[in-house]
């Protein structure tokens, strides 16, 4: 379980730096929105074609200006936008 912490840490840790405009880019996308909700905010990507693709933003993070989200993978391969940034403090390698 501690592995699995860490691990999940380490993938947090390694996607904050993905802003919004790169990830959208990736993915095909010309324009991006947020949009609020009775379920909360989430980000909306638009493509060339109109089709669109959405991430949701984190349960603290439903304030903030779309300049300032960044993104982080979950265990299950899904996206959350975040304002919150997470950094190593510190670190201990178990031999």
């Amino acid at each position: 379980m501690l592995f699995d912490i860490f691990t999940h840490l380490n993938a947090i840790i390694m996607l904050t730096d993905i802003t919004l405009a790169v990830y959208g880019k990736e993915n095909g996308a010309i324009k991006l929105e947020k949009v609020n909700g009775p379920n909360g905010a989430f980000i909306s990507f638009t493509k060339a074609d109109d089709s669109k693709f959405t991430v949701p933003c984190g349960k603290k993070s439903q304030v903030g200006r779309l300049s300032e989200y960044r993104l982080f993978k979950t265990d299950d391969d899904n996206m959350i936008a975040t304002v919150n940034n997470y950094e190593v403090e510190e670190e201990l390698v178990i031999e």
